[in-house]
């Protein structure tokens, strides 16, 4: 395991998060931005799969591509199932959400899978 390849990531992670705070209390302060949501996910999430990336490389990166995937196709079924249509709005947010949570558990997997074999 590479501890400062790791140091470094989770300063990645703080800097971005302490940013992103400063960057809302900002723009909330002066009363530009929406007072609802501070986080983006969708930056999170590619934030996250970059650094997972970074963790696994480009041949085991494809796991999480799929489960990415196999998310989204979850959820469009899911919404098809119940609504009987299928709506951008609900299905991107909880998409961008899921798919943090998704990346989250990702990048804490490939920190521990630093001695897989490479093709």
């Amino acid at each position: 395991m590479n501890y400062q390849r790791i140091l470094i990531e989770v300063l990645i992670i703080l800097c971005y998060w302490f940013g992103e705070k400063l960057f809302s209390l900002v723009f909330i302060n002066l009363k530009l931005g929406k007072q609802g949501r501070i986080h983006h996910p969708i930056v999170w999430t590619i934030l996250l799969f970059a650094l997972t990336w970074w963790n696994l490389g480009y041949y085991y990166i494809a796991y999480p591509l799929i489960l990415i995937a196999l998310l989204g196709i979850g959820l469009v079924i899911k919404q098809l199932i119940s609504n009987h249509e299928f709506l951008y709005r609900p299905f991107w947010q909880q998409f961008w959400i899921l798919g943090v949570g998704l990346m989250i558990i990702s990048y804490v997997v490939s920190i521990f899978c630093c001695h897989l074999p490479t093709p």
